[in-house]
């Protein structure tokens, strides 16, 4: 477990680290556009304020990744 834990802990990265960013900072940006849509096309107030929380939280993760890929 130790070693999980200084690999979660170091700056070293793989490929497959690599393309899980890539390919998750798509998929976050979906959710923000799904969730600009629903501020328009949802008629309910709580599924409105579901897709807010929703962008609120996505964007930070993006930018995280697309830290981590300029590193």
């Amino acid at each position: 477990m130790a070693a999980v834990a200084d690999r979660a802990s170091a700056t070293e990265h793989d490929p497959i680290d690599v393309m899980f960013a890539q390919m998750m900072i798509p998929h976050h940006q979906q959710a923000v556009e799904m969730a600009q849509l629903a501020e328009t096309r949802a008629s309910s107030p709580t599924a409105k304020a579901l897709a807010a929380a929703i962008a609120g939280t996505q964007q930070p993760e993006i930018d995280l990744m697309t830290g981590w890929l300029t590193v």
